[in-house]
Parts: structure tokens; sequence; C-alpha cells
């Protein structure tokens, strides 16, 4: 965990938060009392995505296009806690979580429900309180803190070390292991739960996502309602196609009779693709694979030769098709493709399934409707 995610930001005049509020707004959930909802513009929702993965502030200015310095950074993170009114980044992560405004991980679990203690340290740092009032509030030592935050790393599975609190908060966030009130100025933070209360909490956290372990259910068709189930090996197969693992991989992973290709036959043909990275598109327009981690940096794709080639092999086509289509040789297609893996950081030559996963992520590369043949081609996603 990161010592400023704790501090104070300092906040800049008015001018500079009407300087960065523009562009079109994008709604969280809205408010079960007064239908109301926060609205964030596309940079700010970006801004706070950042930070909810953990990116810390030169990361995230050498994200931006074009480049920001640490101060226009700050300036823009100001921005975004007066728009939340959140005390600081963490907080921040924390409202965004719970007004709908941060993508979470469906697929995480908690092996094992929160102590009291680990539990009282996680809620008093997600509203805002730095490590020295957490330290305050439960009268415990600056160690005992830093302890009960390594074993909460320790419960998610995340390496040694201390991870950035905001991306621990995010996935504790997807485990269901927090209140999820929503953050309205109509149903203000309520008190803090009690210790007993804290830890009701999380074990009923702990039964839903072990339930949940049973099927993974993709986003459904805006039309007629259907959706894709897959059963916890199938989305962990469909996980590791999309962060580029071999069938050799696979097969070792599960080390059972049925072999790695046999699994991504069989998970292609109930989801109607024609080769992996076609399974990839498919899966991410369900609304079955996470946001990957890391994200990407920023990706242009200008020619418009390369986004119908793009497209095309993601809906299904071969190579040799696609670049026909473009009026490309293989050979041109081919190192076109070369040079996008390598702005991706990927090392193969083809447009591999990996590939299409992260130009899904950045968006506004390949098409994000519903993957339902009664969808019309243009019409979204919904949320899953």
């Amino acid at each position: 965990m990161t010592t400023h995610d704790d501090a104070q930001t300092e906040r800049p005049p008015a001018e500079a938060a009407q300087r960065a509020a523009s562009g079109p707004a994008g709604p969280g959930t809205p408010c079960p009392l007064c239908r109301n909802r926060l609205n964030l513009t596309p940079a700010q929702h970006t801004l706070l995505t950042y930070n909810a993965h953990g990116l810390a502030i030169h990361e995230i200015g050498q994200r931006h296009v074009p480049p920001l310095t640490r101060y226009q950074v700050h300036e823009q993170t100001a921005v975004l806690l007066a728009r939340l009114d959140a005390r600081n980044r963490v907080h921040a992560v924390d409202i965004g979580c719970r007004a709908g405004l941060v993508e979470l991980q469906p697929d995480t679990r908690l092996p094992a429900p929160l102590t009291p203690l680990q539990a009282y340290v996680v809620v008093c740092l997600a509203r805002g309180a730095t490590r020295s009032q957490t330290v305050t509030i439960l009268g415990i030592s600056p160690r005992d803190l830093t302890t009960a935050l390594r074993q909460v790393n320790r419960i998610l599975g995340l390496p040694s070390g201390r991870p950035p609190f905001r991306h621990v908060l995010r996935l504790l966030h997807s485990a269901q292991a927090l209140p999820t009130s929503l953050a309205c100025p109509c149903t203000p933070d309520e008190p803090l739960p009690s210790p007993d209360e804290l830890v009701r909490l999380t074990e009923e956290a702990f039964h839903r996502t072990e339930e949940a372990k049973t099927a993974v259910q993709g986003a459904p068709c805006p039309r007629c309602d259907s959706r894709i189930r897959l059963t916890t090996e199938e989305h962990q197969v469909l996980t590791m196609v999309a962060r580029g693992r071999t069938n050799a991989e696979i097969d070792a992973h599960f080390g059972t009779k049925i072999s790695g290709g046999d699994r991504v036959r069989s998970l292609r043909k109930k989801l109607g693709a024609a080769h992996r990275s076609q399974l990839v598109s498919v899966g991410w327009r369900y609304r079955l694979l996470p946001l990957p981690e890391p994200l990407p940096a920023p990706l242009a794709v200008s020619d418009q030769r390369d986004r119908d080639a793009l497209i095309r092999i993601a809906d299904g086509w071969d190579t040799r098709g696609a670049a026909a289509s473009v009026q490309l040789t293989n050979g041109g297609m081919g190192a076109r493709l070369a040079t996008i893996n390598r702005r991706l950081g990927i090392t193969d030559g083809h447009l591999n399934p990996q590939a299409v996963y992260l130009l899904h992520a950045l968006g506004d590369i390949l098409p994000d409707s519903h993957p339902c043949p009664c969808a019309p081609a243009g019409e979204t996603a919904a949320p899953a």
C-alpha cells in the first residue's frame, strides 16, 4: 500500500475544475431513493479507472494522450475528488465502486472471510481516513494496521509487498466483501458498522462467492434477454486464452485427461467462434472477461484498412481472407499486424487472442455489439 493514497490531495482553484470538467457525461447507478446518479466526463471516468487499478500519479500521466505532467494529473485528480465529494483517492475509488462507476471483476473470490480487525481497517481507509487516523479510531498500533493489511493482501492472493490500497479496495468490492450503500447526497454515509456487523457482511460475501463458483453468466441480450452461461472451468479457459496461454499451458493448469485443445474447441463450439481470436472477441462482448491488468496504453489505429481488417478477424475471418477484403497482400497484412502487436507489447506476428483482448479493452477499435444473433450489429451489450 502506497503512502500517497492516504494523503489529502490539494485541490486547485475553481477555474482548473472548470477546464477539466468537459465532454459528455457518463452516468453511474441511480440512487434507489431520489433516482439521481453520479455523472463523470469520459476523462474523469478514465482517471477514476486508472486509480482503481492502483496506478501512481506518474503512470497516469504517461498513459494519457498527450502525456500529462504530475501537476496536471494532480489538478485533474482534485477536480475528480470535488465531483465525488471524496476526501482522497482511496475514498474516490470506494465511492466509484459503490456508485457503479468502476468496473469490477466478477470472478473475484474470497477464500476466507475477513476478521473483525481486517474488515474495520479496510472500511476506515475506504471512507477516506488516513493511516494515522485509522490507528487512532481503532485504538491499535501502526504495526497492527500494517499486519492486518498484509493479511488482506494474502487473502486476495496478491503478491508480497505493498500493492496500492486502491487496487485492493476494488478487488474487495468485486468480491462483495464491503458495504455497498450507494454514495448519494440524499443518503449520507452511515456510521461505520460495528466489528460484528462487518464480520457478518464478509461471511455472507464469502458464502455468496462460493455459490457463484458453479457458473459465470454473460451480459443479457438487450432484445431477447438471452445470455451465455459458462462453468467455472470454461470461464478459466476463456480467460487463459485471452491472456495468450497456449493449449499446453491450459493442459498443465488443469492436469486432467481432457486436453487443453479439446477444452478450447468445446468452448469455441459453445460460443460459435471460428478460431481463438473470435472466441476472445465474443467472450468480451458477452461481458465474460474482466479488464486486463495492467491496462494497455492508449493505441490509435488511424488507417481505415487496418481497422476493417482487425474487425473482420475478430468476427471470425482468417488472416488471408481479411487481407484480401481490404486489398492487401498476405505479407502486407502480416507486417501491419506485427506492428500493432509490437505497440501492444506482444511478440507474435499474427493477430493472436491476447491482441484482440487488449484491443477490445482499449475501445473504439473493435465492435462492442452483443453477440446474440437477434441483436442488430450496432447495438451494444448491456452491462454485466
